[in-house]
């Protein structure tokens, strides 16, 4: 589960809301409100990546998951909102965090679940305003190759939480359901596809043409009287 938002603050033990056999990986904010976390169930291995000190306040956090066929990184981000210069600033510091988070592995899934806040991107068209914030992130989805799967609005009629990935199968079964506790955002939902489907063995045989005997080959149709 990835919970962006979270308002949790460093005198907020995770003992206060983890459900036990559970797990957490959180960033605070050092102001008020904001916050995201990944909870994860003790059962899952998985591996926290590390966040470069000059990047802690970029409000990110990712974890590495195994499975028995695929790979995934995950990377969960809130952004505070926001258009002036410092809000571009920061979003300049993200994408940095993502290209390195991102391009340093190339045996893995990656997924990016965020609360954006870009209320005018219009993802029929993957397109948005002309502003620096608008631009810096449509710049960052198309240098990953990333596709967005969440159509519907998360809070009020904006799409403002995404899933993003760079695997058109990695997910399926998205739904949005109403906000978590007292939350005014809209939950997601969604399937996420470990095993992928093996295409069916070839039940019929074929030449190995690079090991016919073309010599003898030849020879047979040279004796052939092709005039008869």
């Amino acid at each position: 589960m990835c919970l962006t938002e979270t308002w949790l603050s460093s005198d907020m033990p995770s003992s206060l809301f983890l459900p036990q056999n559970f797990s957490v990986v959180r960033w605070d904010r050092l102001s008020r409100g904001g916050g995201v976390a990944f909870i994860i169930k003790n059962s899952i291995s998985y591996r926290q990546l590390h966040t470069p000190p000059e990047y802690s306040h970029t409000e990110t956090i990712g974890v590495d998951r195994k499975s028995n066929s695929v790979n995934h990184r995950f990377i969960g981000y809130c952004r505070s909102g926001g258009f002036d210069s410092a809000a571009n600033y920061t979003l300049e510091k993200v994408s940095h965090v993502w290209d390195v988070s991102v391009r340093a592995t190339t045996k893995s899934a990656k997924s990016l679940i965020n609360d954006f806040n870009l209320p005018e991107l219009d993802w029929e068209f993957i397109s948005g305003p002309v502003n620096p914030v608008y631009r810096i992130f449509m710049d960052l989805f198309n240098d990953f190759g990333l596709q967005q799967f969440v159509k519907l609005p998360t809070r009020g009629n904006n799409v403002l939480d995404l899933i993003l990935t760079n695997d058109p199968l990695l997910v399926s079964e998205i739904e949005i359901t109403c906000p978590l506790a007292t939350s005014d955002h809209n939950m997601i939902t969604f399937h996420l596809n470990d095993v992928r489907p093996q295409l069916p063995a070839p039940s019929q045989g074929f030449f190995n043409f690079t090991t016919a005997d073309y010599h003898s080959l030849n020879n047979y149709f040279s004796a052939i009287d092709w005039n008869q």
